[in-house]
């Protein structure tokens, strides 16, 4: 197949979609899919932090007298 290079003895068999699947297999196991891994986790916990917040910052103003509210605003 082209573009595969020297293909390595326990490889050379495998079809395309074998392959992409044993290199799905080795990368979860890899360093850099953990790290990322993490990240991805840290972000998402930060964006579920932040819509928390912007709820209960709504739920607040809602609850405020109408006056209040108009002289609150910051812009």
């Amino acid at each position: 197949m082209p573009g595969r290079g020297k293909a390595i003895p326990r490889y050379r068999k495998m079809t395309e979609a074998q392959l992409r699947m044993t290199g799905r297999w080795r990368w979860r196991l890899s360093t850099s899919a953990g790290q990322l891994a993490r990240a991805e986790e840290k972000q998402r916990e930060l964006a579920r932090l932040y819509l928390e917040f912007a709820d209960f910052r709504r739920l607040a103003a809602s609850q405020l007298p109408e006056q209040t509210r108009r002289h609150s605003r910051r812009r």
